[in-house]
């Protein structure tokens, strides 16, 4: 968006990709999409997000690439491309090109992410940045937004006939209901499972039945349809007690 707002877009010096995305095999132009992606509406339902990878081109040579952070500096006015700069550097070499370097004994220098001076950083810089306040969502803001998202998390999960997918989201939306708190990532099915197992409040049998999923995904082995069913019933129930209840009148039967 600072791009944007200092005519750099239009130049097409810096480019965004997929963090684990080749740069050498990148496209430099994105033709798909329409409008950047600043401007692309938010999907509140999203479980996975893709980091990004900033690189840019030599201006001379545009078959080299050159340091992006040392670009951002010299073609944003006063304090904005420093700020910009150092935002990149807290985000960690896996995410700007000259993050990674060869050590002369062979090793590969990374230079480390920092997340809490991240934060800080954009608290602090974001009006500088892009010229808007960093502003914290407030309650009923994110009471509507919440609710927006299990909608529809659980149209997808009704819709969905893919068992991984269906574990993926029934774990977001049982922790969500447990916890109160919105989770995301490449680890739902180990991490955020590994918590939900501990919770005393989520009945046994239930967690047998994840655990169980889970399992037999890691395998790449195909689920029984009643498993696939339960885990999916499990996602969609408002009270998870009220799952038990049902569970043990359907075995007692």
């Amino acid at each position: 968006y600072s791009l944007f707002q200092h005519g750099l877009l239009e130049e097409n010096l810096f480019h965004f990709r997929p963090i684990f995305e080749n740069i050498k095999t990148s496209p430099i132009n994105d033709d798909n999409n329409d409008l950047p992606s600043f401007c692309a509406l938010f999907d509140t339902s999203q479980r996975k997000y893709e980091g990004a990878f900033l690189s840019c081109v030599n201006i001379d040579k545009e078959d080299e690439c050159t340091d992006p952070l040392k670009l951002l500096r010299e073609k944003l006015p006063g304090k904005v491309g420093v700020d910009l700069a150092r935002m990149w550097t807290l985000c960690g070499g896996e995410c700007f090109q000259g993050g990674k370097r060869q050590m002369d004994d062979g090793n590969e220098l990374i230079v480390q992410g920092k997340y809490t001076l991240f934060l800080k950083h954009i608290r602090q810089c974001c009006k500088s940045m892009c010229g808007q306040e960093f502003k914290k969502i407030e309650k009923k803001s994110e009471k509507q937004l919440m609710f927006i998202r299990r909608q529809k998390l659980s149209q997808s999960l009704e819709e969905s006939s893919d068992p991984k997918e269906i574990l993926d989201i029934s774990i977001v939306l049982l922790f969500h209901k447990v916890k109160g708190i919105v989770v995301a990532g490449d680890e739902l099915q180990e991490v955020i499972l590994d918590r939900l197992l501990k919770e005393t409040n989520i009945p046994e049998q239930v967690k047998d039945h994840l655990r169980q999923m889970s399992n037999i995904m890691k395998k790449l082995e195909d689920a029984p349809i009643d498993l696939i069913e339960n885990v999916r019933k499990y996602g969609l129930v408002h009270n998870i007690s009220m799952v038990f209840d049902d569970s043990e009148q359907q075995q007692s039967e």
